[in-house]
């Protein structure tokens, strides 16, 4: 009984994370039609009035429900994923999921910049154009590579600028779905029942081909700013484990593990 509730429960969790960015959308276009019927001169007002407040209403509604998650369940319990490191050179951990609930199957993703962490030269960020690496072997299943990179903020002005401007961007592309948070990526299918997500990559800097036999380290593009970033916009790599090829079709988040040069793991254990 209890592991049929499970599975019901994580169906519902699937469904309402499918839904997500659509009632996102559907709220804010609601609320934008709703606006204008206020806010337009002439026609019957009492009818435009009723139909401008039920729009927005119903907007709302949508939004609320978009962030909301409701009787949203872990992931199932699974072995983490231990995979290599995916950027040649150091790097930094710019960010990472916890195993709550995350929409596209973000639960567990780690960020990463390229370089020692120092801030980027005036000239440029430092990490543009750093070597992603396949983090295991795998079969391409997925690569989107002509989305455009962000331009970067240096200097108070182009930082302010440009956390403005990244701040709205995300919550559209939030509403937008998977390509557009992610970006330009490529997705590996590890043969285990999971898939790795490379994200953020350099427009036209990808080399592999959907079908094509990947071993470990092997050279797949280049690190960009392509998609949801951070704030300041600065290039990064973006990896995540799920139990689907594509995080746009409700797939759940898996654990892992990141090994060290010298063997040891750094990173999430199983949830």
């Amino acid at each position: 009984m209890a592991g049929g509730a499970g599975t019901v429960s994580l169906a519902v969790f699937r469904s309402l994370m499918w839904a997500r960015p659509r009632l996102a959308a559907g709220g804010a276009v609601l609320v934008a039609g709703g606006a204008v019927l206020l806010s337009a001169g002439g026609g019957p007002g009492a009818v435009r009035a009723v139909a401008g407040v039920g729009a927005v209403a119903l907007g709302a509604a949508a939004l609320v429900a978009a962030c909301c998650f409701v009787f949203a369940p872990r992931a199932p319990r699974r072995e983490a994923a231990v995979l290599r490191p995916p950027l040649a050179g150091p790097c930094t951990r710019a960010s990472r999921h916890g195993p709550r609930p995350h929409t596209l199957a973000r639960s567990f993703a780690v960020d990463l910049v390229p370089g020692s962490g120092e801030p980027p030269a005036r000239s440029g960020p430092s990490g543009a154009g750093a070597v992603v690496l396949a983090p295991a072997d795998g079969t391409v299943v997925a690569v989107h590579g002509t989305a455009r990179d962000h331009r970067t903020g240096t200097g108070v002005a182009g930082v302010v600028r440009t956390a403005v401007g990244r701040t709205a961007g995300r919550l559209l592309r939030e509403a937008f779905g998977a390509r557009a948070v992610f970006g330009n990526h490529v997705v590996l299918d590890l043969h285990d029942g999971t898939h790795v997500l490379l994200a953020h990559l350099r427009r036209g800097s990808i080399r592999v081909t959907v079908g094509e036999e990947v071993r470990a380290g092997r050279p797949l593009a280049g690190c960009g700013t392509s998609g949801s970033v951070g704030v300041r916009g600065e290039p990064q790599l973006h990896v995540q484990v799920m139990d689907r090829p594509w995080p746009g079709r409700a797939a759940v988040g898996v654990p892992l593990v990141l090994r060290e040069e010298d063997g040891a793991g750094s990173g999430h254990g199983s949830a």
